[in-house]
């Protein structure tokens, strides 16, 4: 791996996941990732710290930063937007054990920082966009939510969930949202832009990635299936 578990008894000794990189420079290239302790296995609300790792090419060597983890208990990394200085990097947090939310679902926050490393500030107005209304398409929280700058508009995409279980079952969708500042975001109305029953057998379109190459948005997705497919 370009990127492994912490010594045994650090905050990442269980698992890592959901690394986000963005390119800075020439050759500077910065991974912020979720992290997990075997410690916190047994919280009924599942803790994550982020931390954040370097590198001058985008395959490595990866080094991570020495004061990591860079934020204590944040969920996980869904994007980071780097807008006239300040870095916004938007999880999925609180994850997990909390009413209303689906298991490893939840609202998506936002915290600020002035560089990478932080310091980072969470957003006292969190969640900056929280499940629907009970019966609504997205009423189970949400598979992280990624994001992305351009002409004037935060736009964020996010896998949406029912409230259901086994989250083998979760039915997700991929929603959209807006926003002029970062902060303040408003769902699209003719939510979800991406049906997971446009595919046979669909459960979930989960943990979106969306790039924008004009004049298209792609969207780069988990796909679970109710059964295994043939």
């Amino acid at each position: 791996p370009i990127l492994d578990l912490g010594p045994e008894g650090s905050w990442e000794d269980e698992h890592i996941a959901c690394a986000f990189i963005i390119k800075e420079e020439t050759n500077k290239y910065y991974m912020w990732y979720s992290g997990r302790s075997k410690g916190d296995s047994t919280d009924s609300a599942l803790k994550w710290h982020i931390g954040l790792a370097t590198a001058s090419s985008p395959v490595g060597p990866w080094k991570k930063y020495e004061d990591n983890p860079v934020m204590e208990d944040f969920g996980y990394v869904g994007g980071v937007v780097k807008h006239k200085g300040k870095y916004y990097m938007y999880c999925e947090y609180p994850i997990a054990g909390r009413e209303k939310v689906n298991v490893d679902y939840g609202p998506i926050a936002l915290a600020t920082a002035d560089a990478p490393e932080g310091p980072w500030s969470k957003y006292e107005g969190n969640p900056v966009i929280s499940p629907g209304e009970w019966g609504s398409w997205d009423d189970g929280g949400f598979s992280e939510a990624k994001v992305f700058y351009r002409d004037g508009v935060f736009h964020l995409f996010y896998g949406g969930a029912k409230l259901l279980k086994p989250r083998r079952l979760t039915q997700e969708s991929i929603g959209y949202a807006y926003s002029l500042d970062g902060y303040n975001f408003t769902k699209y109305s003719g939510n979800p832009v991406a049906l997971r029953e446009k595919n046979p057998n669909a459960s979930a379109f989960a943990e979106v990635h969306a790039f924008f190459e004009p004049p298209f948005i792609y969207l780069y997705h988990t796909l679970r299936y109710t059964t295994s497919p043939s």
